[in-house]
Parts: C-alpha cells; sequence; structure tokens
C-alpha cells in the first residue's frame, strides 16, 4: 500500500476505483490517507465486510456491489479517477472477452494522464496451478457453506485455451448436498499483457516483479502492471 501511495500516486490525493475490491485490504487506509476511494466486488459478503469497516473508522470509501462484466460490457464505470486498480489476480478469473473490456472501460474512466495497476497472476503461476489435481480436505467453513463442508477440489491444465479449470465439489457436513463450482484462470504471457493493455489505449505499459515494485518472494505469485491514460 505504501508503494501505491508513494511512488504511484507520488503522495498526491485522487479519487482511486478499485475493481474487485474485495472486502476492501487497501480501501480504508489509502482513504485515511485523503484519497477518495470507491469499491466494487460481486461477492456480497465481501462487500458488507468492506461496508462494515468503513462504518467502524467512519471512512468516506464507498462500495458497490455489482457485477464488473455487466458493467465493462456495456454502460462502463464513472468517470473521473486518479487511479484504476484491480490487484490480486483478480484480471485472470474473467474471460477473455471480459478481460479486454475492463482495461478498456478503466481507460474512460480515467483523468487524463493518469494511470492503471493491475496485479494479474504471472504464467507460470497459471500454468503450476493447473497441474495441482485432485485434493480433498476438510475446512471449518468458508466461501460455499456456514457448515463445515467436506470440499473436493480438482484442477487441471488446458494447454489449446491456456486455461486451468477448478472444479468444487462441497458437501455440506450437516445435510450431505453436494454443491458444485467451477472456475477458469485464464494464462497471460508478458507480451499478452503489453498487447491487452496497450489495445485499450494506454501507453508507458510497465511491468513490475510486484506490488512494491522489486522482487518480493511474498508476493512472487503475481505481478504488476502500470500504464498511463495519454494527457490531453
Amino acid at each position: 500500500m505504501r508503494w501505491i501511495y508513494d511512488v504511484l500516486l507520488q503522495q498526491r490525493p485522487t479519487r482511486i476505483l478499485d475493481l474487485a475490491c474485495g472486502p476492501g485490504f487497501y480501501t480504508n487506509r489509502l482513504a485515511k490517507l485523503g484519497h477518495n476511494y470507491r469499491g466494487i466486488d460481486f461477492a456480497l459478503a465481501a462487500i458488507a465486510c468492506a461496508r462494515d469497516l468503513a462504518q467502524c473508522q467512519s471512512s468516506t470509501c464507498s462500495y458497490d456491489l455489482a457485477d464488473l462484466r455487466q458493467i465493462a460490457l456495456s454502460r462502463g464505470f464513472d468517470s473521473g479517477f486518479g487511479l484504476v486498480m484491480m490487484i490480486f489476480g483478480q484480471l485472470n478469473v474473467f474471460r477473455r472477452g471480459e478481460a479486454r473490456a475492463i482495461p478498456a472501460r478503466a481507460f474512460d474512466a480515467l483523468v487524463p494522464g493518469r494511470q492503471l495497476l493491475l496485479e494479474p497472476q504471472r504464467l507460470p503461476t497459471v500454468i503450476a496451478s493447473g497441474g495441482a489435481g485432485l485434493s480433498c480436505f476438510a475446512v471449518p467453513e468458508g466461501l460455499f457453506s456456514t457448515h463445515p463442508p467436506l470440499q473436493l477440489k480438482d484442477v487441471f491444465w488446458d494447454e489449446h485455451t491456456r486455461t486451468a479449470t477448478e472444479r468444487f465439489f462441497i458437501v455440506d457436513a450437516a445435510t450431505g448436498e453436494v454443491t458444485r463450482r467451477t472456475m477458469r484462470v485464464e494464462a497471460y504471457s508478458d507480451d499478452d499483457y503489453r498487447t491487452l493493455i496497450a489495445n485499450a489505449g494506454f501507453d508507458d505499459v510497465q511491468l513490475l516483479p510486484s506490488l512494491i515494485g522489486i522482487e518480493d518472494e511474498s508476493q512472487s505469485m503475481n505481478m504488476a502492471i502500470t500504464a498511463h491514460k495519454p494527457a490531453d
């Protein structure tokens, strides 16, 4: 977070749009530094947590429960932002057509001369995750059940589509009911990322080792990308 504030934003307060913001790990800390913050996420539990935290800390953050796919492919986001960000590898979980629309809409939302920040998954990360195979484990609770479930997870890599597919089978301990969920993670090379961002209209596309700008073992699964919307 300090790298975003000190280096990327050069300690200048601005409006920030966080796409797939989750429970707001960065939001309130950036708001305390003078930024006006808006987050969007599809997960009801994540948005509820973020709103509760903002209320407890009397933060100026605002959060919208919405599907980024529908916004990116239709009306787009609001405008006037100094930074649009999408972190924690979230870009890769969108299908490629949807992923192309997201930076294009982010471009429209930005003030000329300001920045886009992405933290996508590295190519080796996605390929390695696709080779995980079948696993079975019990968890106290989680995203799929409020009771302690047994979770079966099958992961496989498809070289033709360049995707890792995760299939979840969640067995509810209380009822025995089985819930099925599937998530696809798209793989991109460095050149793929550069093309994706440049085609949205951005220039000065920079690929960085991590969200602190340097190699960091704790952030080795993802990378950081910054780009600018050309000034008028």
